[in-house]
């Protein structure tokens, strides 16, 4: 007697076997951008909201601001390069490293064996290699940010020369 699942999964009773139920359709690449940025608009918020808040203020001339040195300014371009780094990792480079994975499994379980292995096999490939690259450089850029950021506040609580 076969059992429909909640999880899209056909399963038999007493240890049969159990097969994925099929999908009408091959995986499709989301990216849900539009969800990422607005999470990254709530979850910057306060940050913008003081920057504009501190712009006003300098305009005002109520907050004097020393100048950022060349040293100061390329760290803060490397701090800000590697937020984009990271933010790239996230939103492109893993949905499509498991797309790869995902559509030609998806087609190897649905049709000619034969046919898909190979793209199967690379589509995993591809995942690994994606997914290892992807987490090496997202470590790097989160260590890039961190010693930038310690830079920058160091050179804050230095005297002005």
């Amino acid at each position: 007697m076969l059992t429909r699942m909640p999880a899209d999964q056909v399963t038999k009773e007493r240890g049969e076997t159990r097969r994925a139920a099929p999908s009408e359709t091959p995986p499709r690449l989301r990216l849900h951008l539009g969800y990422h940025l607005k999470v990254l608009l709530v979850l910057n918020i306060l940050p913008i909201l003081g920057a504009i808040w501190l712009w006003w203020q300098w305009r005002a001339g109520h907050v004097t601001m020393r100048s950022l040195s060349e040293e100061s300014k390329s760290t803060l371009i490397v701090v800000l390069v590697a937020g984009v780094v990271f933010a790239v990792i996230g939103w492109f480079i893993m949905p499509v490293a498991r797309w790869l994975r995902d559509y030609p499994s998806w087609h190897l379980r649905r049709g000619p064996a034969w046919a898909w292995i190979i793209p199967t096999c690379g589509g995993w490939l591809a995942w690994f290699a994606l997914t290892l690259a992807g987490m090496l450089a997202a470590a790097a850029a989160i260590l890039v940010a961190g010693l930038g950021l310690w830079h920058l506040f160091a050179q804050a609580g230095a005297p002005a020369a």
